[in-house]
């Protein structure tokens, strides 16, 4: 079989200090679910469920991390190839990971080749960066995308980079090797489970962005590969934080530069610091309920709304007694 490598970034560093947000377990919606009823259409702010009254949880902190599918955005504006929601909980000092498919099919805002705005409509989620006039107004047209996806939660922060930073992001730990957990003989024929391999700034590439366009639905390994490579860089970024902390922080520091983000310099500090002492557990990585379809020119996801709002709930709020 042929194999197509669509150059599609896939970010799953998730850049500097937070990549190491990420755990490696899916999402699985287990057993009967309540059904979240009577939103607040007015605000995110209260919700009730089955007669119970839930809040908000303030104490969260929330980063959307996008990974744009082209090398130059001053010619073309890219898609997110990668949707990613860090959570950080600091009420029970945990990190946790939504990944959201960027064939999510949800409500997004248009704009025409004029930049007016044509209102919400439902499309892919990664084309929503497209649609902005500069890398700026789309890391916000995403976040927007997301929040309303997401029951309308508050995202503040979004952080965005495109293919040309990928080697950048790896040379912030080297070479990193890992075991592979399952066969990727389509992309790599070396590429079996159990085997050992060592990814660094030649291979990174070939690891995180590749897959086969001419099977169905092959976002989905890909996004396999994902959680296995961000893992991997978990524990590296944490031993050489913990090791050479000043010398790790300047080297993000430096990759800084290369973001599109409203996240300060300043705040870096504080992230890694709760990388340092924040618990990231194996079943807090979530990924979207739903199930793959195809669409008429391209894959879609189509999200269970009835379980999303449980995770909604789950995620960012508490009963109030």
């Amino acid at each position: 079989m042929k194999k197509n490598k669509k150059r599609n970034f896939i970010v799953l560093g998730i850049v500097i200090v937070l990549v190491a947000c990420i755990a490696i377990m899916l999402f699985q919606v287990k057993g009967e679910k309540k059904e979240v009823v009577e939103t607040d259409q007015n605000s995110y702010r209260y919700i009730k469920v089955d007669g119970k009254d839930y809040r908000y949880r303030t104490n969260l902190k929330t980063i959307l991390f996008l990974g744009i599918d082209t090398t130059d955005e001053t010619k073309n504006q890219g898609q997110s190839d990668a949707i990613d929601l860090a959570i950080f909980d600091c009420d029970q000092q945990k990190i946790k990971i939504v990944s959201l498919s960027r064939d999510t099919m949800c409500k997004i805002r248009l704009f025409d080749s004029e930049g007016n705005d044509l209102g919400w409509d439902k499309q892919h989620l990664g084309l929503a960066y497209s649609y902005g006039k500069n890398r700026k107004h789309g890391g916000i047209l995403a976040k927007d995308a997301v929040s309303k996806l997401l029951s309308d939660i508050p995202l503040v922060n979004y952080t965005a980079f495109d293919l040309n930073s990928l080697q950048e992001l790896q040379d912030i730990i080297g070479d990193m090797p890992m075991v592979l957990d399952d066969d990727y003989i389509d992309i790599n024929p070396l590429w079996k489970k159990g085997k050992k391999i060592v990814i660094n700034r030649d291979n990174v590439e070939e690891f995180v962005r590749s897959r086969n366009t001419s099977k169905d639905y092959s976002n989905k390994t890909r996004m396999q590969r994902q959680k296995l490579y961000i893992q991997t860089y978990i524990n590296q970024l944490k031993t050489q934080l913990t090791n050479d902390y000043s010398t790790t922080l300047q080297k993000m520091y430096n990759f800084y530069s290369k973001l599109t983000t409203n996240i300060t310099l300043k705040e870096i500090d504080s992230y890694a610091e709760m990388i340092l002492n924040y618990s990231i557990d194996n079943n807090e990585y979530y990924t979207l309920p739903g199930e793959d379809q195809k669409g008429e020119l391209h894959d879609e996801f189509i999200v269970d709304q009835k379980q999303l709002k449980q995770l909604v709930l789950q995620l960012f709020y508490e009963e109030d007694k």
